[in-house]
């Protein structure tokens, strides 16, 4: 029951839902993300984590950023495609 409300938790802010729907586009570093979104740095770190924790997106390290994405395994779910359209 933890882990379903942890998700329902995850997937219930507007901003991590436009993260979403840009990441499944493609791989995006923080600071790019933050400019389409028009917020701080932080705050799209934060909800990043957030995301990261759940496992709904993916990071990895090239030279000094951090690229994120949303693995082919949850593209794949059909509540994700509901989800981000």
């Amino acid at each position: 029951m933890k882990k379903l409300i942890s998700t329902f938790k995850a997937l219930g802010s507007d901003r991590r839902l436009a993260i979403l729907q840009l990441l499944n586009s493609g791989q995006c570093p923080v600071g790019e993300l933050s400019r389409k979104l028009g917020i701080a740095n932080s705050t799209a770190s934060y909800h990043l984590r957030k995301l990261y924790r759940e496992g709904y997106i993916e990071a990895q390290r090239r030279k000094n950023e951090t690229w994120y994405s949303v693995p082919k395994r949850i593209r794949q779910l059909r509540l994700f495609r509901q989800i981000v359209g």
